[in-house]
């Protein structure tokens, strides 16, 4: 009866979990998709495209700047006609255009710095994506074994339920036929309850693992995957021969994290070289074009012949006399936009020197700035060299404690397993009771857990080992 309660259980629990179609993932799918999904990469991403941009823009800085200029307006009361300077009170529309242009010739090296520390930027953003990529990577494999970890622990727990229920219904004919009493079979029930609890336990336990991948994926939480089982064998390698020296070495060739540290400190001193060239003269190279419009713009279109009227006296007689003098006088009308334009067409061109010579100490602040940030970041790229390597000593030091942890629970485990098996023999004999059966078994099965447990760590111990080497995170 609670042999078939139980199963009857399991299968409800298992179609629960499996009734949605599963999509299966390889550590690498996993990989991959954390690369698309993570918002941390995201991050990354956005600081390199950023830092792509500044580039381009230092890059850019080399070429002389265009700008245009237009104005347009009227003037009232006693204005200037801006294109004969003349004054006057009448009402004047006026219409301006301007082309500029410079060029930097010399600025003390600025241009060459910003475009040096620009792609040291550039660079160092995308090893800081990379290292954020490699992180994330080795929380996705220690996800990933804890998921093959709590699967085995689920088969375990199914198996020990089969076996304790497979003693229970031997017990149970035992105390038909008398050969037990019957208060015995108390003992075995309880084991079958606890087996069963821990099959539940285990059930949650992998369902958690999952969730915690789903989430690092930053999948549906309503999507239901399944990892691929590779074949893991112990490691190779012994990490009692493993040197710290040697991989410390390896991993400052290899890690993101250090090529990152170190462009930010070529970055900080070409930060140095920028702030430096302010104290330095800057030629500038200038032209510009100019014309202008005007409501008062005026063009001669002929002459015309006015007599104007001039009285004389004569000295000798007194008498007087008219005189008509002729003269020719032009004829005006409003001059056309574009024959005015050009008319009033300027250029010019030239050269500016600014020396600097007194600015408040700004630019020695700067240069002093510049330099203690230079020192800040070289402190801080010493100190993350020392916890690289006390990261490594601590992970050697964890993988040797790993394998010596697996091969005493291995022993262990034998011994207990060997320890059961007798204890089963000399039950079916009836030279043991049921409560000497359970112990035996409990241990036998705890032996197996911390077996387990103590596999799973040593091979992650030694992934890690093998992220400092560079080797990548692969399980197979």
């Amino acid at each position: 009866m609670i042999k078939r309660t139980i199963s009857c259980g399991l299968f409800i629990l298992a179609f629960s979990f499996g009734s949605y179609a599963q999509r299966m993932l390889s550590l690498e799918d996993c990989v991959q998709i954390a690369e698309e999904n993570a918002l941390t990469l995201k991050q990354a991403r956005l600081i390199i495209e950023n830092a792509e941009i500044n580039l381009k823009e230092a890059q850019m800085s080399r070429l002389p700047s265009l700008n245009g200029s237009a104005s347009a307006g009227l003037q009232y009361g006693r204005t200037i006609d801006p294109t004969t300077n003349d004054f006057g009170t009448s009402e004047i529309g006026f219409n301006s255009l301007g082309l500029n242009s410079s060029v930097l010739v010399y600025g003390g090296g600025r241009i060459n710095h910003n475009i040096a520390r620009s792609k040291y930027d550039l660079k160092a953003a995308m090893f800081d994506g990379e290292n954020a990529l490699n992180n994330l990577g080795l929380t996705l494999a220690n996800v990933y074994l804890q998921i093959l970890l709590t699967e085995d622990q689920l088969e375990n727990a199914k198996r020990q339920l089969r076996v304790s229920q497979d003693q229970y219904e031997q017990s149970r004919k035992f105390a038909d036929a008398g050969v037990i009493p019957e208060n015995d079979l108390l003992d075995l029930e309880a084991q079958v309850a606890l087996n069963e609890q821990a099959v539940l336990v285990a059930e949650g336990n992998k369902e958690v693992a999952y969730l915690t991948l789903v989430q690092l994926l930053e999948l549906d939480a309503e999507e239901e995957i399944k990892v691929s089982r590779p074949e893991l064998n112990i490691p190779v390698e012994d990490p009692m021969k493993v040197s710290l020296n040697q991989v410390y070495q390896t991993a400052l060739g290899n890690q993101p994290s250090v090529k990152a540290a170190d462009f930010r400190l070529k970055s900080a001193e070409e930060s140095i070289s920028i702030a430096q060239s302010a104290a330095l003269p800057q030629l500038v190279l200038f032209g510009s074009l100019s014309s202008n419009w005007s409501s008062l713009g005026r063009e001669v279109v002929g002459f015309q012949t006015q007599y104007v009227p001039l009285d004389l006296v004569d000295p000798i007689t007194g008498e007087s006399l008219t005189l008509q003098i002729g003269q020719d006088v032009p004829m005006f009308s409003d001059q056309l936009y574009l024959d005015q334009l050009n008319q009033n067409f300027g250029q010019s061109v030239g050269l500016s020197l600014n020396i600097p010579i007194f600015n408040g100490l700004s630019t020695r602040s700067g240069v002093k700035r510049a330099r203690l940030n230079a020192k800040n970041i070289k402190l801080t790229n010493n100190q993350q060299l020392q916890q690289l390597k006390t990261d490594i000593q601590r992970a050697i030091i964890q993988a040797r404690t790993s394998k010596l942890s697996y091969y005493a629970a291995e022993k262990a485990f034998n011994a207990s397993d060997i320890a059961f098996e007798n204890s089963e023999k000399k039950f079916a004999l009836g030279a043991l009771n049921t409560l000497e059966l359970n112990t035996a078994r409990n241990l036998r099965d705890r032996a197996e857990t911390d077996l387990l447990n103590a596999k799973y760590q040593y091979i992650f111990n030694m992934k890690v080992l093998d992220f400092y080497m560079g080797r990548g995170l692969t399980l197979n």
